[in-house]
């Protein structure tokens, strides 16, 4: 048994009495000792003790002859203000504090000893071989019932239903109701058996050397007994020990199993214990009454407060008793033990670690509420960098005196590994908890430790993404339960199993200032980043840096690079808006390797080339235009890199960068991709047309002109089709040139036209003429200089196409592929084509009087050939006669016969179509005219009731006239009411001149 444990200490309250005590009880603070020759002593403690007595306490009064001859037991009942004895006299009840007697149980003269039940006012006296059962009614006892036994009683009390009786050999259950009996324990080498009654459903049973907890039906409760080092010849239950009285000591254990089962008892050198008795008050005292040469004395046994023998436990190791000890303070000492818990738990957590036990360490640590991230990091020095920790300090030192901390090591090898490894989950729950005390809305108090907390696993979840592992043991990889307080005479463990540890709400953050609390955060989150690189790589760092953070800049970034982790120094740096810092790094990594102090390791590693190029675009794109003069000086170096992906991070920028803005940069750094980028803008609508189609249009031309083209296209690009250019620069950008000519709303054509030469790009320059309205011009260049008499009747076709749409459509918005061109009634395109093909040559445009006439022969008939193969082709849109009077005389008539013919058949099929056409809308005409006869005819029913409008007589077989309603009047009747108005059935009123006559041969 330990022999350190010290529950009680003992004092002399009362010595030298001179007749030996047979019992004593406690009321209202007060003694009642009653004395082997009968008399009754009333002790008290002294008002103002006396320093020559030496005694605090003294008989107030003494009462002889309480009992006759002798005084064997005592009992007080609280309820009723009362006193029981048993006497030679019998059982007796006096009134507390008269001491008066009020009643007597009859036919127990002679008893043994007694129990009796408060709730039922029941009195159950052993007289003998029999036990007397007798109901108090507040006046008298009335005999119940009287029940037999095998053997005299010695001791009894309550237990439920039944009553327990301890004989000289056995303890047995009497039922009150039936008598029957249940054996229960031998008492072995019990002179005389104690029973002690706990509760309703338990009492306490003495047998040999042990006392066991029994139910109302005989059967242990608990597995193991209570120890004692002698047979007890009486215990007494308070609070939460129970006080045994051996034959030559006394001896304390704690009620609990678990704690009775740490053999934490305390043995007071007391000789020749006569009675012992708890106090009536909540203090837990214990009065001793001994008898040793001659003379009584009585001890009081004071109770130590339960917060100062768990902290003696603790200073001795024992720290699952100790915080079982601090379990059972009383509710009204919640806040003190509370705090007690908190502090037992972190040293219980030190001394785990100093025990490499560093899972169950990591467990009692986390969950004391007001173990701040600095107790963990103490355990592991290295893991805080000194210039971090500095501002912390006097706190950390304040931590450590309150807990009375004690210097551990730290370990090494493996050992290090592994407490890294259990810290880190606790970490990161600490670094979640921190950001939420410090968010918007939080409500920032001190939260209760019976709340339920979260977890270690709940910080990992809090702090990091779903995906988001860190590489812990296995034992830490469970969910971590909260454990609730132990309320008082529970008998829940503390010994946590090390696959549940737990963290309670931090307390410790409310009593820090905010300045505190940050430098706190940048501790903890330096401190994580130096754990986590000694874990395997598993990216939980990178994701860590990337997410908000408070890591301590200069530390961080030192601490990174030393490990060459440059993907998240990167991200750390990004993360604190070190903008330009990062993109150097990245540069480097991607461009210039070698230039980096430490080989780069981890995702690093792998940015070599375009992968850190990319890198550096995301974060350019996600930085926008806030930072410009970070842009203007890494995008020259991005765009030379990887100009497609220069490209997109100057389009994804949120919100967009202005054009204006790209477009210099893009002139400076990389030319060629001006005109990728404001088409995709302005597909996008990042650029507005109106402002930049005619830029765009000017970066095509001069793309044409120098015959370069767009490099992200090149693939892409194809040849011409149907059409010649004289100009190396009909790829992509020529084709794009000209349909933005053809279909753009916005483009400048006249400064356009300004810079096309007129010795190249000719099919630009014409579309050019076209748009301004130059007709004649852009069809002599087809003709003459392109000779693509194709391209010229596609560009008629196109303006007639145009016109003929604006007429169908009442002059609507014309498709996307005709805007900007402006039908012209007036300007017949092809009489116009017509007019430029009968020019004399081609190079007569050029210079006519270098051309002799002979060679203008050859000229003139291909020129008559072409005119009679568009007069052919589009007859039905040129007027012959108007087409012919252009041809000069000199034309042959084979030449001009295709164009007679066709017109001849033509109009031949126009008169045969009018003739049809004719001959439909005649019968047309006919068939109106049958359904408006059919319409008009009217049919009316005559019957021989049928009345006259106007006389009301009957029609019979006279002429009647009928009215529109289908009224019918007679016709003189109609004649003589000339000018009447005639209402009908409907409510209009009818004129005599808009009224039919029928006569009777008409129906």
């Amino acid at each position: 048994m330990s022999s350190d444990f010290k529950a009680f200490e003992s004092a002399v309250i009362l010595s030298d009495l001179p007749k030996k005590i047979q019992d004593v009880v406690c009321w209202d603070g007060k003694l009642l000792a009653a004395l082997a020759d009968g008399t009754l002593l009333v002790i008290c403690p002294q008002d103002s003790p006396d320093p020559t007595s030496g005694s605090p306490w003294h008989v107030q009064r003494t009462l002889k002859g309480f009992g006759k001859n002798y005084l064997l037991n005592l009992q007080v009942v609280p309820s009723r203000s009362a006193l029981l004895s048993a006497s030679d006299e019998g059982i007796n009840l006096h009134t507390l504090p008269r001491l008066q007697l009020t009643a007597q149980a009859a036919r127990t003269r002679g008893a043994m000893c007694f129990a009796w039940d408060e709730g039922k006012g029941l009195l159950a006296a052993a007289c003998r071989k029999r036990v007397q059962l007798l109901q108090y009614d507040g006046r008298d006892f009335l005999e119940v019932r009287e029940l037999s036994l095998s053997d005299i009683p010695l001791a009894m009390t309550w237990a439920g239903e039944s009553i327990a009786v301890g004989f000289k050999r056995k303890c047995s259950l009497v039922n009150s109701t039936t008598g029957a009996v249940t054996d229960v324990f031998a008492t072995g080498r019990l002179v005389r058996p104690h029973l002690v009654h706990l509760s309703q459903a338990e009492i306490l049973v003495g047998h040999d050397n042990l006392t066991s907890f029994v139910g109302q039906d005989g059967k242990t409760l608990r597995r193991a007994p209570l120890s004692w080092s002698e047979p007890a010849s009486a215990v007494v239950f308070t609070e939460p020990y129970i006080i045994a009285q051996l034959p030559n000591s006394v001896e304390a254990r704690l009620a609990s199993s678990r704690l009775a089962a740490q053999d934490l008892c305390q043995t007071l050198d007391i000789a020749g214990a006569t009675a012992i008795a708890a106090s009536s008050l909540s203090n837990g005292d214990v009065f001793v009454a001994c008898h040793t040469g001659g003379h009584s004395s009585i001890q009081q046994l004071v109770a130590l407060p339960l917060d100062r023998q768990a902290e003696a436990l603790a200073d001795l190791g024992d720290f699952i008793s100790a915080l079982e000890l601090a379990s059972l303070l009383p509710a009204s000492q919640a806040n003190q033990r509370h705090k007690l818990e908190e502090a037992l738990r972190v040293r219980y957590g030190y001394h785990l670690f100093a025990a490499e036990d560093i899972n169950q360490a990591m467990a009692q640590i986390g969950i004391s509420s007001s173990a701040s991230p600095l107790v963990l990091l103490n355990l592991l020095p290295s893991l805080t960098p000194p210039s971090v920790l500095e501002p912390l300090e006097l706190l950390l030192e304040d931590m450590v005196a309150e807990c009375k901390l004690p210097e551990v090591q730290e370990p090494s090898g493996e050992a290090y590994a592994a407490a890294v490894s259990a810290i880190l989950p606790y970490l990161i729950g600490h670094r979640s908890r921190l950001a939420a005390f410090e968010a918007p809305g939080s409500p920032r108090h001190h939260l209760q430790p019976d709340h339920p907390s979260p977890s270690a696993e709940d910080g990992l979840e809090a702090g990091l993404d779903d995906d988001q592992g860190i590489p812990i043991p296995s034992t830490s990889q469970k969910k971590l339960q909260a454990e609730a307080d132990i309320a008082p005479g529970s008998l829940q463990s503390h010994q946590l199993s090390p696959s549940q540890p737990v963290l309670q709400a931090s307390s410790y953050m409310s009593g820090m200032d905010e300045k505190d609390r940050q430098h706190l955060a940048a501790l903890v989150d330096t401190a994580i980043i130096k754990a986590m690189l000694l874990m395997d790589d598993t990216g939980s760092l990178l994701r860590f840096v990337q997410r908000p953070n408070s890591v301590d800049l200069t530390e961080g970034c030192h601490i990174l690079r030393s490990a060459g982790r440059y993907s998240e120094l990167v991200a750390l740096l990004q993360q604190h808006a070190q903008y330009d810092q990062a993109l150097d790094l990245l540069r480097n990594l991607s461009q210039d390797p070698t230039r980096l102090e430490v080989e780069p390791k981890g995702a690093a590693a792998d940015l070599k080339g375009l992968p850190g190029v990319w890198s550096a675009a995301k974060m350019l794109a996600a930085i926008g235009p806030q930072q410009l003069d970070v842009l203007w000086h890494h995008a020259r170096w991005i765009l030379k890199a990887d100009p497609d992906h220069g490209l997109a991070m100057l389009l994804e920028m949120r919100p967009p960068l202005a054009p204006e803005v790209v477009v210099q940069m893009l002139n400076a750094f990389a030319p060629a991709f001006c005109a990728q980028y404001l088409k995709t803008a302005m597909d996008e609508g990042i650029a507005r047309e109106e402002d930049f189609q005619t830029e765009l249009a000017m970066i095509y031309l001069r793309l044409a002109l120098d015959g370069n083209q767009d490099k992200s296209d090149a693939g892409r690009s194809h040849g011409n089709t149907g059409t010649h250019a004289d100009a190396p620069g009909q790829g992509v950008a020529h084709e794009r040139l000209k349909a933005m000519i053809l279909t753009g709303k916005f483009i400048d054509h006249g400064r356009l036209l300004k810079i096309v030469p007129t010795t190249r790009l000719l099919e630009i320059r014409a579309l050019l003429l076209e748009r301004l309205g130059r007709h004649h011009e852009a069809l002599r260049i087809y003709v003459h200089q392109l000779d693509s008499p194709l391209l010229a009747e596609e560009y008629c076709d196109r303006l007639y196409d145009a016109k003929m749409k604006g007429l169908k459509a009442n002059l609507r918005p014309l498709p996307d592929r005709w805007a900007g061109i402006e039908p012209e009634a007036s300007y017949d395109m092809y009489i116009a084509l017509i007019q430029v093909y009968l020019e004399e040559d081609a190079r007569g445009y050029m210079d006519r009087a270098a051309i002799s006439s002979a060679d203008s022969s050859p000229n003139r008939a291909r020129s008559w050939q072409r005119v009679c193969q568009l007069l052919s082709r589009k007859q039905d849109r040129i007027e012959p006669i108007k087409a012919l009077s252009l041809l000069p005389g000199e034309v042959p008539l084979h030449v001009v016969l295709p164009l007679v013919k066709s017109s001849l058949r033509s109009l031949g099929e126009q008169k045969r179509t009018l003739a049809v056409v004719k001959g439909l809308s005649r019968a047309q005409d006919l068939q109106s005219r049958e359904k408006l006869t059919i319409c008009k005819k009217r049919n009316v029913l005559l019957s021989f009731e049928r009345a006259c409008a106007f006389c009301h007589k009957r029609i019979g077989n006279t002429a009647f006239t009928l009215y529109p309603d289908g009224g019918l009047a007679h016709y003189s009747c109609y004649q003589h009411a000339e000018g009447l108005v005639v209402p009908d059935s409907r409510g209009f009123s009818w004129q005599k001149n808009s009224i039919a006559t029928v006569a009777i041969h008409d129906l």
